[in-house]
């Protein structure tokens, strides 16, 4: 149990996980093997698209779609349970996806008809609903995988089967198949009709049937789906395929989190018979190193840790220093260590910890300071921090989102609702309320951002993040910066108090260096540019069939009005038999032409 442990976070049923893995595996298998079919006729004129390889292409088509969006369902539930709002839209969008993606199959709609931007969100005779499906599809898959892209983008990237190369494959692979196979030819084409064909056969020269080569980049995106699919399932999992796939469950379906354990926890039952396994290693640790004097050769120490191990470590940073030679210097750096209380799950943990356990002598300055009813707010850094004697630097990020997920609060900001705002408000408040207790001290450092982040000592954050402090000089500073002059000894710079850099920016990720996280301000100008962006391409292929039509009229005076395309009098003009083209379709069988 760690210090502040709590009421464990509903794990789900483990039949979902299964379902959910083993959906997207196939998912991705079926839809390798639609679009190798159609590569294979289309692209490398193996075989025709007709009997049976038709029939197989326009099954797995449907397949892939109904599995994607039942995995997709499984997810969102999953994602509801254990109260991860972000994750849960991002596979409700995925779900539609693969409903549109079931429908264009079962109707056996072809995507290649869909000619211009004009029939995309008008379909007519001419191009059926269900051949705009696919491209309705794979928008919401690229929409959800660039959401899923940016929540993973600071997790470590030094290992192919982790959860940043399993979104990132899924991204890949969506926007593979967005833009190269479906909207790329499409926007191409700009706003041309079927009205503006000479001959039936014009169709078949538009980017959407002639570029047979896209289909090869088909069929790379559904593999990346599919490798997606299969790192996921195969992530920490050591009892099959499908064991502990996500990022929220570890191998035996318990869920993980900063403080199911910790590795320096001031806890002690030996009554009970038990005791904490990291103290006894701490210990096991430096009387090691004594024994081979390393202490010896060295003249500074620094204990420390990240978020759960952070805590152990100021709760057990005098005992540690003070068991060291007198001329070596033991320092503490405690990384997301300075929780605060939340009246909410951390501090319900903490109570129940002081009950169950009987805390070491670590905390008993601060447990005779606090009384009997106040007692497990010694286990919250701003009350216990008074009473360690020892030199330590504390960061603590603003919207700290392992703080903000216990209050109920879920990344990424854009879907905060007012009362998470709120609850993010007052996170905020209160670390920038407790850290300045430190500025009297001239032996301790802070550091404040506002990133949506956790630890930063892990990761690239603690050189690139940093904040600004309006004073003589005007300077930024990051971690690094701070932890090296701290640790030198030397002065930080005039315009800090004590050591203490709290940021003054408001809003969450104002920091410098924080990761890009859209706010609803960057996404209406991002809607109001690409709005603008879209009226001048309007503007410009208007200009451009204006001017085709003045020179059409200019050096073709004669012509003679061209027939609908698609009515039996234009077959008949084009020597076709009346039954090889009706109202809705061309028939390909008869004009012997690709039809994806």
């Amino acid at each position: 149990m760690g210090i502040g442990d709590e009421l464990k976070t509903p794990v789900p049923p483990r039949f979902m996980v299964l379902m959910a893995d083993w959906c997207n595996v196939f998912a991705g298998i079926t839809l390798v093997i639609s679009f190798s079919l159609i590569a294979g006729a289309f692209t490398f004129k193996w075989f025709k698209m007709e009997g049976t390889a038709h029939t197989v292409m326009q099954v797995t088509m449907c397949l892939e779609g109904v599995l994607w969006a039942v995995a997709a369902g499984f997810l969102t539930k999953i994602n509801m349970i254990v109260n991860n709002a972000g994750l849960a839209v991002g596979q409700t969008i995925i779900c539609f996806g693969g409903i549109f993606f079931a429908i264009s199959g079962l109707y056996d709609g072809v995507p290649g008809k869909i000619i211009s931007l004009h029939y995309v969100l008008a379909p007519d005779s001419n191009a059926l609903f269900a051949d705009a499906c696919p491209y309705y599809g794979i928008t919401c898959f690229m929409v959800a995988t660039s959401m899923g892209l940016q929540g993973v983008w600071p997790l470590p990237k030094n290992k192919i089967v982790s959860p940043f190369w399993a979104v990132a494959c899924f991204f890949i692979g969506a926007w593979t198949i967005g833009v190269i196979g479906l909207w790329g030819p499409t926007l191409m084409d700009g706003f041309v009709r079927y009205e503006d064909f000479e001959a039936p056969t014009d169709l078949y020269k538009q980017r959407t049937f002639a570029w047979a080569w896209i289909h090869i980049f088909q069929v790379i995106g559904a593999i990346f789906l599919t490798a997606g699919g299969i790192i996921f399932g195969v992530l920490e999992g050591n009892q099959g395929l499908m064991d502990g796939i996500f990022p929220f469950g570890g191998p035996s379906g318990e869920v993980e989190s900063d403080d199911d354990y910790d590795s320096s926890d001031v806890w002690e039952a030996p009554a009970a018979g038990y005791f904490f396994q990291g103290e006894r290693i701490i210990s096991a640790v430096l009387e090691e190193l004594r024994n081979r004097s390393v202490f010896e050769s060295v003249d500074l120490l620094v204990f420390g840790g990240c978020s759960a191990g952070g805590r152990g470590a100021l709760y057990n940073l005098d005992r540690v220093c003070s068991g060291l030679p007198a001329a070596l210097r033991c320092r503490g750096f405690l990384d997301a260590a300075w929780w605060v209380r939340d009246e909410g799950a951390l501090e319900q943990g903490a109570k129940e910890g002081l009950q169950l356990w009987g805390p070491s002598e670590s905390l008993a300055p601060c447990l005779a300071s606090a009384g009997q009813h106040a007692a497990h707010l010694c286990l919250f850094g701003p009350h216990f921090a008074p009473y360690v004697r020892t030199p330590f630097l504390v960061h603590e990020e603003q919207f700290d989102y392992f703080m903000l997920s216990k209050r109920g609060v879920q990344r990424p900001v854009i879907l905060w609702s007012p009362e998470a705002w709120q609850l993010a408000r007052d996170l905020q408040g209160q670390v920038k309320s407790t850290l300045p207790i430190l500025s009297g001290r001239r032996d301790a450092a802070a550091y404040s951002a506002t990133c949506t982040q956790h630890c930063f000592a892990e990761s690239e954050l603690f050189w690139r993040v940093r904040v600004q402090r309006r004073g003589p000089g005007f300077q930024s500073w990051s971690l690094e910066q701070l932890a090296r002059s701290w640790l030198q000894e030397t002065s930080p710079g005039p315009d800090l108090a004590g050591g203490v850099l709290i940021d003054d920016c408001f809003d969450p990720n104002c920091s410098s260096g924080c990761p890009f996280e859209p706010s609803p301000r960057d996404l209406l100008l991002f809607a109001c540019l690409l709005l603008a962006l879209l009226a001048c391409c309007i503007l410009l292929l208007l200009r451009r069939r204006w001017l085709l039509g003045r020179c059409r009229r200019r050096f073709r005076p004669e012509r003679s009005p061209a027939p609908q395309m698609l009515g039996t009098s234009f077959g008949e003009a084009d020597g076709l038999p009346p039954h090889a083209i009706n109202s809705s379709n061309i028939d390909r069988t008869s004009l012997d032409q690709q039809e994806w």
